[in-house]
């Protein structure tokens, strides 16, 4: 079982639920399953809730680069792509980042959404989780 923390964690507690119960901690590390490439990013962008799982914009878009080179890449995220249909609470009112293009759950509101951003699918899988064929990944 993989984890990453999402804004209301902090590193320190996913690392403590990690070794409790087994689990692996994916935050900012990449593996490599079937062929592709997963990479995992945990926290938010800032919210207005001051939680201990934020970073700013630049810290996501500098976490996110040792991934930009890995293909076939499968890149989950907890904060949502912005200004998209998986990031919006409300009509005008979206809270995801600039650099984030993939899967996530931030915002609960979007959960199974599903958007085609050029060439790449984001997908908000929420609480409910996703499964990926990683096989299906060349069609």
């Amino acid at each position: 079982m993989y984890v990453i923390p999402g804004n209301h964690e902090s590193e320190s507690d996913i690392a403590r639920l990690s070794d409790r119960f087994g689990f692996t901690n994916l935050h900012g590390k990449s593996i490599e399953v079937a062929g592709a490439h997963i990479a995992a990013l945990g926290y938010s962008s800032p919210t207005p809730f001051n939680t201990p799982g934020e970073y700013s914009e630049q810290q996501i878009a500098e976490k996110l680069k040792p991934f930009a080179t890995l293909e076939p890449l499968v890149l989950i995220c907890h904060c949502p792509p912005k200004d998209t249909d998986l990031d919006g609470l409300k009509p005008g009112a979206h809270f995801g980042s600039e650099p984030v293009r993939f899967f996530c759950g931030h915002i609960h509101e979007c959960e199974g959404r599903d958007v085609m951003i050029g060439h790449t699918r984001g997908a908000n899988v929420g609480k409910r989780g996703y499964l990926l064929d990683l096989q299906l990944l060349d069609d």
